[in-house]
Formats: structure tokens, C-alpha cells, sequence
């Protein structure tokens, strides 16, 4: 993938996580479901279903949990998810200090945990499901996406899902 590809393609995850944005933000609170209805969807129960939206995911993919990348995932994703860092964002230099400031480790140290997470569940994992979340993006002729590709084609399938 080049770089404009990618670029791309973040832009459209940009467009696509504001657009979410704006339609639970400008939802008039008359089409909020009532208590008679199946249940009252608020900003937390949102980011509850969203964690476990990427909890299971993660899961499916095989990333062990015990791993610390698998924890700087979930802080990854749940800050671009939630708009803390834009989907303009540079990994290196935005979101691994962010994510180790979070976990007082060096930046290096999370890439470094991420990667090893990824690795390990592409290893591991059920190739279905990485297919299902990344496409034709993975394949065994290419192998495991990298951090970048992980975290946005990852954040992009959550968003959309």
C-alpha cells in the first residue's frame, strides 16, 4: 500500500468517524428510546458496547490479552474512536507517547508491545476472522499488517460495524 493509498484511506476514516460523531451528538433526545423501550442508549452505554465491540474483535483475532500490546490497542483505539487524537494523526509521533505517557512506558515500548501483539494473534489467531476485519489487505503471501494498518483498518471496521 503507498503512502497516498493510505493516506486516503485515513481521510476516509476521518470522514466516516466524524459523520458517526455528528449523528449521536445532533440526535434530538425525543428519538432516544425510552426505559419501555429495549434500552436507554447513552454516551456510556455507547463506549461500553464500543469496548466490547473491541474486546471481542481483539479476541477473535487471537492478540492474548495478557499481553500489554493488547492494553495499548484498546487505549489506541479507544482514543481515536473517541476523537482524542484525529484519524490525521502520525503513529509515532502522536499516538505510541500518548498511549506511554497513559502507561509511563517509552514510545518504543508500546510499538514494540503492539507489534509483538499483532504478530502473535495473526500466529495464533482464526485467519476467517482476520480476513473478515482486514480483507485482501492479509493474506499468508502477504503476512501480518503493520501496526498502522492494524490500528486504522481496525478502527475503521468498529466505526462501521
Amino acid at each position: 500500500m503507498t503512502k497516498e493509498q493510505m493516506i486516503l484511506k485515513i481521510e476516509e476514516l476521518e470522514r466516516r468517524i466524524r459523520t458517526l460523531e455528528e449523528k449521536v451528538l445532533t440526535k434530538p433526545m425525543d428519538t432516544i428510546p425510552t426505559s419501555d423501550d429495549v434500552s436507554r442508549t447513552d454516551a456510556k452505554t455507547m463506549s461500553c458496547e464500543m469496548e466490547t465491540a473491541v474486546i471481542n474483535n481483539l479476541h477473535k483475532l487471537g492478540i492474548p490479552a495478557s499481553f500489554d500490546g493488547y492494553r495499548y490497542l484498546k487505549i489506541a483505539i479507544r482514543l481515536l474512536t473517541e476523537g482524542k487524537i484525529t484519524s490525521d494523526f502520525c503513529v509515532t509521533k502522536e499516538l505510541y507517547p500518548e498511549v506511554a505517557k497513559l502507561h509511563k512506558k517509552t514510545p518504543q515500548q508500546v510499538e514494540r508491545a503492539i507489534r509483538h501483539a499483532i504478530k502473535v494473534g495473526y500466529d495464533r489467531g482464526d485467519l476467517e476472522a482476520w480476513e473478515t476485519i482486514f480483507g485482501y489487505s492479509v493474506s499468508s503471501k502477504k503476512g501480518k499488517p503493520t501496526n498502522f494498518e492494524f490500528i486504522a483498518t481496525f478502527v475503521e471496521y468498529i466505526v462501521v460495524m
